[in-house]
């Protein structure tokens, strides 16, 4: 083994050794607040079954909040293990709006037509300059005149 792929092998270990505890303490901590909001949804849920009539309409607007952020936390949760895959499909579409985004034949003013990418970014660049240039000699400065 070279230097340099021993490196590299002590560098993904190193890595590894950090970004394991890390995701491992993170689903740790969304389990605990997923097991909270259940408890506090469970206490609500029987204490307004118990006493329909005793309980406020601010137990009430809490027990709907905390259902909704248990819907969201559950929606993220099942995005996160179960999300969007790269496919094929996804791949062809990001070359396909990559290929979109790129100027492959520019006509010119007078009518010239070039494909070289080197001759078509030059003509941007000079395109862009003379526009500023254009702007900059054009534009009248502002007097600046102090009335007495």
């Amino acid at each position: 083994m070279t230097n340099l792929t021993l490196k590299w092998e002590m560098i993904k270990m190193e890595i590894r050794s950090l970004t394991i505890p890390y995701a491992k303490n993170k689903a740790r901590n969304v389990r605990n607040l997923e097991k909270q909001l259940q408890s506090r949804i469970e206490s609500l849920e029987s204490k307004i079954k118990a006493n329909p009539d005793d309980s406020t309409d601010a137990e009430q607007q809490e027990y709907e909040h905390l259902r909704a952020d248990g819907a969201i936390l559950h929606s993220k949760i099942r995005w996160i293990e179960h999300g969007e895959k790269p496919t094929k499909y996804f791949f062809n579409m990001e070359r396909r709006n990559y290929n979109k985004k790129t100027i492959t034949e520019l006509t010119m003013a007078g009518g010239t037509t070039i494909s070289n990418d080197d001759d078509i970014l030059e003509e941007i660049r000079g395109f862009v300059v003379r526009s500023i240039l254009n702007r900059v000699l054009v534009t009248p400065k502002s007097s600046h005149r102090v009335e007495s």
